[in-house]
């Protein structure tokens, strides 16, 4: 347990402070992000870093669940799939098997908004339009955070940027379509984008 600065989770004016949080729990992160139930409690402090005597409890403490409701929105690129929430715990699963084989994932968030690109090059990249024909690579990049538990019982807590790319072989052949699925720890999701389109570039991560 201990005490940690997060960035502030709602604008305030310039100048008003901040807060500090009591993080705990075996998943608690204190290089980055951390779930939100690991968050006990917190106290409001001034710019000169002194408590103002604003205080809350998180309701929300205890075990991280699962959280996919950015992927509910009917506009998500990820619907694409039947059934996203299960396609990006299937990434994230792939990934982490390769990792460190033999890992169970607790729980996973979806952090922002995922991004999907699809082309024949790089300076065609550009979100997919499945109104037309199909193109020969397609990417998304998901920001997650993901709890797991080693073979050995220890927790680790993982967050960066999923990275998924089908790239589809100008001739056919045995195996038409490549899929490549890999994560880049500690990736802010600002970097989606700009990663996403070097992925599809040169993806790595075959499955």
């Amino acid at each position: 347990m201990g005490l940690f600065g997060l960035r502030r989770r709602t604008p305030e004016p310039a100048g008003e402070g901040s807060w500090i949080y009591e993080i705990s729990g075996e998943y608690a992160g204190e290089d980055g992000w951390t779930p939100d139930e690991t968050i006990r409690r917190g106290w409001k402090v001034d710019h000169r870093g002194r408590e103002t005597g604003e205080t809350f409890d998180n309701p929300h403490y205890g075990p991280p669940k699962d959280n996919f409701d950015r992927l509910a929105d009917p506009d998500c690129p990820l619907h694409m799939f039947d059934d996203p929430s299960a396609t990006v715990r299937a990434w994230t699963e792939v990934v982490l098997q390769r990792i460190v084989p033999g890992v169970t994932v607790e729980w996973l968030k979806v952090l922002a908004e995922p991004v999907a690109l699809a082309g024949e090059d790089p300076a065609s990249f550009a979100p997919p339009d499945f109104a037309g024909p199909p193109p020969s690579r397609i990417g998304a990049a998901v920001p997650v955070g993901v709890g797991i538990r080693r073979q050995d019982g220890v927790a680790v807590l993982l967050w960066g940027v999923l990275f998924w790319a089908a790239v589809t072989a100008p001739e056919p052949g045995p195996e038409p379509t490549e899929v490549y699925i890999t994560l880049v720890p500690r990736l802010e999701a600002e970097q989606a984008g700009p990663r996403l389109r070097a992925h599809l570039s040169k993806p790595e991560g075959r499955v």
